[in-house]
């Protein structure tokens, strides 16, 4: 059976085996748990994606309950069915201690403690997923063949990826409390009755009043008892599920419901950056090849955000279906979405302050310097706090190692990268309001009372203002919300369209061009026009009542001189790129 216990004479005998630590030594497998409590999950292949899911949040546990541990005398270590070469790189993955990670490449423990089967079946139809599997099927298989691919050294080295594995709790000595055998390839154990079977216990007596404050640090240890303030911050800690709302009602219209808006009308405005790409190309399609590959950049970019938006809508909806309280778990396609929400904001900013660059003729404004300088800052800092969250344990980021091995790195994300997130926000909005600023007063210089070219300059103003508010607008409320009610996704939702926002407001900024050239050009039928008037330097003279005295009006037409003048009008505008402007006009002209 899958749970049944090895008696002492089994674990007399695998105790002689040897297993390999992470530098290839060998250690008797015996004395992992002869004088104290081990808690063994025996892993599948080194490759395994659920398996690594499982002792991420494994690791998450044990160091969150590294007191508890230590004062109860127990341990937990991972076997895996490979080689020991891989055990390095399965550490950085997982977050794992490397020197408390083993390989069994013979599969004598594994054989031995009656882990027989070999097989690639999933969970059966009818049967509910276990709860650490918070990747999708398709994407866990994926991931596996990448860390393959990306391992090229390692491969054959993972073991067979047929094995299965299980938990066992051992020791102190040849004795065993708890046996769990997989029947499938994802059947792991809940990690809740792994610390149950270790003999871990709560008490009633205190429960912990919200995800969104910090962990209660006041418990005490009575008989292997801790306080439920503790264990129910903590992901796994429930019988029925790894993940649970700790006592906090999910608002499922603030939240899936906030999620679900934002991806459709972030759809809608998708759409509509389509339809503005095809009337770019058709309008203009002498533009030069850089602002072409910016907008096929920005539309191909655009895709790729809307399909990740709906991606992580599937991962919410149909992956996670029933489990509410899953919402504060953060996707790796939602975190995705926000790099690319970030690289959008930098390439339209970065046109505009190029645009800013050319209009002032190359002047060292500090206003345009700072402008330009700050245009990339906020989509930095997107893409910053979007590694911080998917990095796991690597580097300086170590302390957040739990936010993609865990359903509540939500929780530490507002604990501990709150701040960057809001400060990319506000640097996206304060760069709106520079570039808006900086076009305004351009476009303001250039005009000219009485000038022919007024009113273009007035529609130019007008349409700064308006796609410059917008996108800073979308931004400041979004920001509003995360700081007001970060438990709520209103601001996520407003975050899908953000992006949308910007590439639209480039869009419509190069197809408006045409407009606004035939509104200049009604006024002259090519760009120097001239147009002639007839003007007369003399007051009329009042005459008698001649009325054939060849006069009209009062004028004598044989005395009069014509005046013409004629008026010339010219149009000076500035070429959208630099390298059209130093072959129009020379390398040096400002």
């Amino acid at each position: 059976m899958s749970t049944s216990i090895p008696d002492t004479e089994t674990l007399s005998k695998l105790s002689h085996l040897e297993v390999f630590d992470a530098s290839g030594k060998k250690v008797r497998f015996g004395s992992l748990f002869e004088n104290q409590t081990v808690t063994v999950v025996f892993i599948r292949h080194f490759f395994c994606g659920n398996c690594q899911l499982y002792v991420s949040q494994l690791s998450s546990e044990f160091q969150k309950l590294s007191q508890v541990f230590k004062e109860a005398n127990v341990d937990i270590i991972a076997i895996g069915c490979g080689d020991w070469q891989p055990i390095e790189k399965y550490s950085d993955i997982t977050g794992f201690p490397s020197s408390k990670i083993f390989a069994d490449p013979s599969l004598g423990v594994f054989h031995g403690l009656g882990m027989d089967i070999q097989t690639l079946a999933r969970t059966p139809t009818g049967e509910k997923r276990a709860s650490y599997l918070t990747e999708g099927i398709i994407k866990g298989s994926l991931w596996s063949i990448w860390k393959g691919l990306k391992n090229p050294r390692l491969i054959g080295k993972q073991g067979n990826i047929a094995q299965l594995g299980g938990e066992f709790i051992l020791g102190p000595g040849n004795r065993c409390t708890f046996a769990h055998r997989m029947r499938h390839t994802e059947d792991h154990a809940e990690i809740s009755e792994l610390l149950e079977g270790a003999g871990l216990r709560w008490s009633e007596s205190k429960t912990f009043s919200g995800y969104d404050k910090p962990l209660q640090q006041d418990w005490t240890f009575s008989s292997l008892n801790i306080p439920r303030s503790i264990l129910s911050g903590c992901e796994c800690i429930n019988k029925a599920s790894n993940f649970h709302t700790a006592g906090v009602d999910v608002d499922i219209p603030k939240t899936f419901g906030a999620l679900l808006i934002g991806a459709v009308f972030a759809s809608f405005l998708s759409g509509g950056i389509t339809v503005q790409t095809l009337v770019y190309f058709k309008l203009y399609p002498s533009d030069g090849s850089n602002v072409k590959t910016l907008v096929i950049a920005l539309w191909l970019l655009d895709a790729c955000h809307t399909a990740l938006i709906w991606s992580s809508q599937w991962e919410y909806f149909i992956g996670l279906y029933g489990m509410a309280e899953k919402i504060d778990y953060i996707s790796t396609t939602l975190a995705l979405s926000i790099v690319i929400t970030g690289v959008l904001t930098f390439l339209v900013h970065s046109f505009f302050a190029h645009r800013i660059f050319l209009c002032m003729s190359y002047a060292h404004s500090s206003f345009n310097m700072l402008t330009v300088a700050l245009s990339p800052v906020c989509p930095l800092y997107d893409s910053e706090q979007t590694e911080m969250v998917s990095c796991g344990s690597s580097g300086r980021h170590r302390y957040l190692e739990t936010c993609f091995s865990d359903g509540y790195n939500g929780y530490y994300f507002r604990e501990h990268v709150r701040w960057l997130f809001t400060l990319g926000l506000a640097l996206s909005s304060a760069v709106d309001v520079l570039i808006t600023s900086s076009l305004f007063m351009l476009l303001r210089r250039s005009k000219m009372e009485g000038g022919s070219l007024d009113g273009v300059i007035d529609t130019l103003i007008l349409y700064t203002f308006e796609t410059g508010s917008v996108t800073c607008a979308a931004t400041i409320v979004s920001m509003i919300c995360w700081i007001s009610i970060p438990t709520q996704l209103i601001f996520m939702a407003l975050h899908f369209i953000i992006g949308k926002f910007y590439t639209m407001s480039l869009l419509v900024t190069l197809n408006t061009r045409r407009g606004l050239r035939d509104v200049q050009s009604r006024g002259s039928s090519s760009g120097r026009g001239r147009t002639a008037f007839v003007l007369d330097n003399r007051r009329p003279k009042r005459k008698s009542k001649d009325i054939g005295g060849g006069s009209d009006n009062g004028y004598d037409l044989g005395k009069v001189t014509e005046l013409q003048i004629n008026v010339e009008r010219s149009v000076q505008y500035t070429r959208d790129s630099y390298t059209e402007l130093t072959s129009a006009y020379g390398p040096n002209t400002p």
